[in-house]
């Protein structure tokens, strides 16, 4: 059983995050005998559940205003 990923450290969809008997927690699936991410997060490990806490909030562009005299 190995665990791939550090704590406070973002994973992405796809990304490897344990290998070996594991259980796949919200935001990860198994594939074969490895959990993947399937969202954007931070990994957790709890008790042999391992899930990904989702990062919450979307891009605001900061608009330039213009003032015309």
């Amino acid at each position: 059983m190995s665990v791939f990923f550090e704590k406070k450290k973002v994973v992405v969809p796809g990304e490897v995050l344990a290998e070996g008997n594991f259980n796949a927690g919200f935001g990860t699936y198994r594939d074969a005998n490895r959990i993947r991410a399937s969202i954007i997060g931070l990994p957790e490990l709890k008790k042999n559940y391992i899930t990904v806490i989702p990062l919450q909030g979307a891009y605001m562009k900061k608009l330039k205003r213009s003032v015309n005299p």
